[in-house]
């Protein structure tokens, strides 16, 4: 064997070694020297040599065997950690989430009021402002906490008022909060609890006008169900109609829509499957009308002002994939043309409205200091304006008004942290809030801007910044070389935007989040997730940047929703950790070569998650699951991904972070992490201590405890740590010699 035939067989026994910490290739030749650098014109001689020579943070030569060390004393070891106290540095984004904005007609006919909602998060720091756009009037309400602006059900009624629906907290007195804004006085007021006592859950709400002109009202709630309510607006008076529907297979239920004739209420009840319930309001009759395909059907229904229609797709029973549906005396009628089969009815009168201005969504975005305005085209100026607003805030020279807002805004989350390649760090803030900046050197953030995305992980592939996430799993693209150019609600989709979305990758996936994305061995970049709302699951896309196409695939984890990816052997393999809901939690192995699934691997049979994986070293993965035999604790785990083999299962004192608690089923939002540190070594938390672990004996070092664990970036000899609003450091620590 020659020197360079030697050279390469070694080489793909130690695929990998190009990523060790100093960035350097090492090379093996019969003819070297074990003396020498390991460059390829001075090779070493052994493997010895270079497994021993591999600096901290390489994969090197693979062992026969992989072994865990036992560590008895670990529990006491854990109970007696040092408390770590890392020094807080910054607050990266401090800002509101913007949520929908109403126009509501005056009783003068000639003029509009907005309505806008702000809030910190989904359930807290809710406030409306309310505008008069005739006089510049601002009135501002705060809405008690536990209440959630998202989805909230929204309707103008026949007496020109606006109503909304919230959802209220648990409890004695939890259910649905309706409340009603009357644009004559500009005045807010709660009219009532509906769903009163029924566990309300999820954050969807809906909330239509009937054809009779009362206001209907739908949820989901506890035992996987929904309901259904009725305002009147005339009396006030709001009456439950209780829990609806059958339960579903899932464990969870979805209000998907509901709408209303004179005599029937019709609710799209989903996820798994999707329901079609009428119920009737007079005889309290309930039926099922349809019942869609667990996995690919849709169903949602829609309110006429004469009626109620649906649509719906893969129906059990029907031979079509897609049918729309007349719903009239409590029953679905196929449609085969355009006439409904109710008798036609008046049209209902409706007081004089002016034509709609146009408003400025960009603007409503409130800076660091609470700086926002409210601008809008009134329509008499809106044919002498130019089509598209070319300057922000939009010129008064147009005709453009604006009324400026205070808004309260509030220090953010930051849920993900990575190291970008100048050293800097690259942070996101809570959903839809966008992404930051932080530079070591100086100590100061960025908030480079919004991006209407939900985010989930960023890859750096090709100098440019992916970044993927809830809904649809879009995926974006950022350069960090451009100016960042998006800000609010608006998708970006033009070609000049920064970043600038690239695909929706649920028509292939299925999936509506992103969890994971690891550029791969063939120059596409791979991601995987799990269905939410519409369904569950898991789904596995790609996307290749070079012919700007993606696709994907969701069969195989039908019943496993997808939070973990790692890319092993040189990212020829992605492995995919899954949880369990309704299939055994399995890591699935990918080749991105043969573009086919090769292994399933049960590495802790009836866990219910195999929790979060890295590659130890080449080919082998090492992966925290939830202990099934002790409740709240843990197993480290070891598997080959090229033979299946489970090498270890160690048992720890509690589980390591996964991206869903599989106890309590609610996000970590960004409270836990499980990676290589440059060190080489895993660090991750067990309960709130913060531990690092050697990839080839498993060693579990003991570091401190945090009171207030986040995810880990690193700089330097430096520890950051995301998870609250603050951005944190451990100096030195992860400098620090075992």
């Amino acid at each position: 064997m020659n020197g360079w035939t030697a050279c390469l067989f070694v080489l793909a026994l130690l695929v990998g070694m190009a990523m060790a910490a100093r960035g350097e290739t090492y090379f093996v030749a019969a003819t070297g020297d074990d003396a020498g650098p390991g460059t390829e014109a001075q090779p070493w001689r052994t493997l010895k040599k270079a497994a021993a020579s591999v600096a901290p943070g390489a994969t090197g030569a693979t062992p026969a065997r992989w072994a865990a060390v036992e560590q008895p004393d670990l529990a006491q070891r854990l109970e007696a950690a040092p408390a770590l106290r890392p020094e807080e540095l910054c607050v990266p984004v401090r800002s509101a989430r913007v949520e929908y904005t109403h126009l509501v007609p005056n009783p003068d006919g000639r003029t509009y009021d907005v309505v806008q909602f702000y809030c910190k998060s989904y359930w807290e720091s809710n406030h409306v402002y309310m505008v008069d756009l005739g006089t510049g009037a601002v009135k501002h309400e705060r809405i008690p906490d536990g209440r959630c602006f998202h989805l909230c059900g929204r309707v103008h009624g026949r007496d020109g008022k606006f109503y909304f629906a919230l959802l209220a907290p648990r409890g004695e007195k939890s259910g649905i909060e309706v409340y009603v804004y009357d644009p004559g006085p500009d005045t807010l007021s709660l009219l009532g609890l509906a769903a009163v006592g029924l566990g309300v859950s999820a954050e969807s709400n809906t909330l239509r006008l009937g054809t009779d002109g009362k206001l209907y009202g739908g949820g989901a709630v506890r035992g996987a169900r929904v309901t259904a309510y009725q305002v009147d607006t005339g009396t006030g008076r709001i009456t439950d109609y209780g829990a609806l529907g059958p339960r579903h297979k899932a464990g969870r239920a979805w209000c998907g829509g509901i709408a209303a004739d004179d005599e029937w209420l019709y609710v799209a009840s989903g996820k798994v499957p999707h329901y079609l319930v009428a119920f009737n309001r007079k005889t309290r009759e309930e039926r099922v009308l349809l019942e869609t395909d667990p996995i690919k059907g849709r169903l949602g229904v829609s309110q006429r002002a004469d009626g109620c229609t649906a649509r719906a797709t893969a129906v059990l029973g029907r031979a079509t994939p897609e049918n729309a549906y007349w719903l009239y005396q409590g029953r679905a009628i196929a449609k085969t043309g355009d006439t409904p089969p109710w008798p036609a009815r008046p049209a209902v009168p409706e007081p004089a409205k002016a034509p709609r201005p146009k408003i400025h969504h960009e603007s409503l975005e409130p800076d660091t200091d609470g700086h926002a305005a409210l601008c809008f085209l009134p329509a008499e100026a809106r044919a002498d304006a130019p089509p598209r607003v070319a300057d922000d805030p939009p010129s008064e020279a147009n005709g453009w008004k604006r009324v400026p807002l205070r808004v309260d805004t509030y220090p953010m989350p930051v849920n993900r942290l990575i190291e970008w390649p100048d050293g800097r760090l690259f942070g996101t803030a809570g959903a839809y809030l966008g992404n930051f900046l932080f530079d070591p050197a100086t100590g100061r953030a960025e908030h480079l801007g919004k991006l209407y995305l939900s985010h989930g992980p960023t890859a750096l592939m090709n100098g440019k910044a992916y970044l993927a996430g809830y809904s649809g799993s879009m995926l974006f693209e950022y350069d960090p070389a451009k100016p960042w150019t998006v800000r609010g609600r608006r998708v970006a989709k033009r070609p000049a935007d920064n970043p600038r979305l690239l695909v929706a990758l649920h028509e292939w996936t299925r999936t509506s989040m992103t969890y994971a994305a690891v550029p791969g061995a063939d120059g596409k970049l791979y991601m995987a997730g799990e269905v939410r709302r519409t369904g569950h699951g898991g789904g596995f896309g790609w996307w290749d940047p070079r012919t700007q196409t993606a696709g994907g695939f969701w069969e195989p984890f039908l019943h496993n929703p997808i939070f973990r990816m790692v890319g092993a052997d040189g990212a020829r393999f992605m492995v995919i950790s899954t949880q369990d809901r309704g299939a055994p939690a399995r890591l699935f192995v990918y080749d991105v070569m043969q573009k086919k699934l090769m292994r399933e691997i049960v590495p802790v049979p009836g866990a219910k998650s195999t929790g979060p994986i890295v590659e130890a070293m080449p080919g082998r993965i090492l992966g925290g699951a939830p202990d099934p035999a002790r409740e709240g604790a843990g197993i480290l785990y070891g598997v080959d991904i090229r033979t299946g083999e489970v090498f270890f299962r160690k048992p720890i004192p509690a589980a390591v972070p996964d991206e869903i608690d599989v106890w309590t089923r609610q996000r970590l939002k960004g409270r836990g992490d499980f990676r290589r540190g440059p060190d080489g070594r895993v660090w991750t938390y067990i309960g709130k201590t913060l531990v690092r672990i050697d990839p080839q004996t498993v060693e579990i070092e003991v570091l401190g405890t945090v009171k207030e664990p986040g995810v880990l970036a690193f700089a330097g000899n430096d520890v950051y740590l995301g998870g609250t609003e603050t951005l944190r450091r451990l100096r030195g620590l992860a400098g620090r010699a075992r």
